[in-house]
């Protein structure tokens, strides 16, 4: 799918528009899904009922796993179709930062990416958790799946603050980026992605006053995320 010719608020709303329609086909289709899973999560237990050995254990656990894995991927995706409406509040961020490594390694438990983070100081910011957590959530998962590229895939999340601005880096050791079109709606180079993860983060980040860039690094990228630092009373 190729990006717009034009960028920018306009092109936002169109893709607005398109993921409500999307929106009324997903969450049929996860109601329809859910039936089948649950025959599947009950087939496991009768499985280990009726066959003791280890190797219908072993079947068993896997299936347990697996479709406890789908039914959670399933509650994310249904929680996404029907945001809640909750209100702003302050956030810890080193806790978006363990809520968002978890929720990555459920969507790519695969990737074998290395990830050190590193907190020096652990500010509360502002903002509605669900949006913030996403935002962080897209460009940690862009980052890990750019360091699957090199030989040893790593990536650094560094957090710090001035007092005023919060700033989270997340550096990977992946080939780097080629213009600025990756900011563009739609704009990717791999064929099983839309492109709007990194648009998507932006966006939502700027609901709270911040602001994301990127610069290629030698090798890899570094994403820097500034947000205000909510100060306490």
């Amino acid at each position: 799918m190729t990006a717009p010719a034009n960028s920018g608020v306009t092109d936002f709303h169109v893709f607005l528009n398109r993921v409500a329609c999307f929106g009324s086909v997903a969450r049929g289709l996860i109601h329809e899904l859910r039936n089948p899973l649950q025959s599947i999560t009950m087939a496991g237990g009768v499985l280990t009922e009726a066959d003791s050995s280890d190797q219908a254990g072993r079947l068993s656990s896997l299936i347990e796993r697996e479709s406890g894995r789908m039914s959670e991927l399933f509650n994310m995706l249904s929680s996404s179709l029907h945001p809640r409406k909750r209100p702003p509040a302050p956030h810890i961020i080193s806790d978006l930062i363990k809520d968002v490594n978890h929720m990555q390694s459920i969507q790519r438990p695969l990737l074998n990416t290395t990830v050190d983070v590193e907190i020096v100081d652990d500010s509360v910011v502002y903002g509605t958790g669900e949006e913030l957590r996403h935002a962080i959530l897209n460009l940690i998962t862009n980052a890990k799946e750019a360091a699957e590229e090199s030989d040893q895939p790593r990536v650094t999340i560094r957090v710090s603050s001035d007092g005023d601005q919060l700033f989270i880096e997340i550096c990977d050791n992946g080939p780097g980026f080629r213009d600025e079109s990756m900011w563009d709606i739609y704009a990717t180079t791999k064929e099983d992605h839309l492109g709007l993860g990194l648009p998507v983060a932006r966006h939502l980040l700027e609901r709270w006053e911040g602001t994301v860039s990127l610069t290629s690094t030698s090798p890899g990228t570094r994403a820097f995320v500034t947000l205000p630092v909510h100060q306490r009373s």
